[in-house]
């Protein structure tokens, strides 16, 4: 996937309003840290929080956006593709981490499960940035798991 010069120009020009969001972003998502070690490239479910948590609040645009609309979308789109979609079929929301190459990250006990509470913020920031069919998806795998278990009741 290539960038064409206007892309490259307005990433340029939000890099010069936030270079460092830029400084994590791979082009599809945004990295897990900047150390440049074997697991800094992990995809993080709650990647975009920030972006959620700003939108949520009456903000994230214009002066108050942190990073450009373009990011955030491949970001939460590399997130749907990997983390649900490829974790235990799509059916049980989002794994907390997921390797770029389709896999659980097993570095810690926590990146290899799914928290409700994140999966709910990843579907929050669906609605928010993306308003498709695959937030009710994501939404919906969480929650069914959820009444599953006996920690919730069924949702509305």
């Amino acid at each position: 996937m290539g960038e064409t010069k206007t892309d490259t120009g307005n990433r340029d020009a939000a890099m010069s309003r936030t270079p460092e969001t830029f400084f994590f972003f791979s082009g599809q998502y945004y990295n897990y840290d900047s150390s440049g070690r074997d697991l800094s490239n992990s995809v993080m479910s709650d990647q975009c929080a920030g972006q959620w948590f700003l939108r949520a609040s009456g903000l994230g645009e214009g002066e108050y956006q942190v990073s450009p609309f373009e990011c955030v979308h491949r970001a939460l789109k590399s997130v749907f593709d990997l983390n649900v979609l490829r974790f235990a079929g799509g059916r049980m929301g989002a794994v907390n981490g997921m390797r770029p190459e389709g896999v659980p990250d097993r570095s810690s006990v926590q990146s290899d499960e799914v928290w409700v509470g994140v999966v709910y913020g990843l579907a929050a920031t669906m609605i928010h940035e993306v308003s498709d069919h695959t937030t009710i998806k994501s939404l919906k795998g969480r929650a069914g798991k959820t009444v599953e278990h006996g920690q919730g009741e069924e949702p509305l």
